[in-house]
């Protein structure tokens, strides 16, 4: 009987202590991303994942390119002014290369490293 209470304590205290570091490495995660702003009816909101200030140029669809830059872990909020759906591009240029995406409002997008092509590239994420 006392084995068996030793074992189960064991146990207890095992995935207990495996429950609490998932849990803590969770908030770790959770706590590394900041918190998005407001999205207005027409806005994008762009968030720097590198670890360098990026230089990307905005346009609405029928409209002039606007250069801009994001330092590394900011966010920003970016309003389109594009007449309908509120459809902008965005430019990256890196290492010769130039990318161009579409965004759509309320929205939210991501800078990231893509090391294969070795180039900034942008994608959409999910809320928070």
């Amino acid at each position: 009987m006392r084995k068996t209470l030793i074992v189960l304590v064991m146990v207890y205290i095992f995935f207990h202590a495996l429950i609490v570091s998932q849990a803590c490495s969770t908030q770790l995660l959770i706590a590394q991303v900041p918190p998005s702003p407001c999205l207005a009816s027409n806005n994008v909101v762009i968030y720097n994942r590198t670890n360098q200030k990026v230089k990307f140029s905005l346009c609405p669809v029928e409209g002039v390119w606007e250069d801009y830059a994001l330092d590394s872990g900011k966010i920003e909020s970016y309003e389109s002014r594009s007449p309908g759906d509120g459809q902008l591009r965005i430019a990256i240029a890196c290492n010769g290369k130039k990318l161009q995406r579409s965004l759509s409002p309320r929205k939210r997008y991501e800078i990231f490293w893509d090391s294969a092509r070795k180039v900034f590239d942008i994608k959409e994420t999910v809320p928070r």
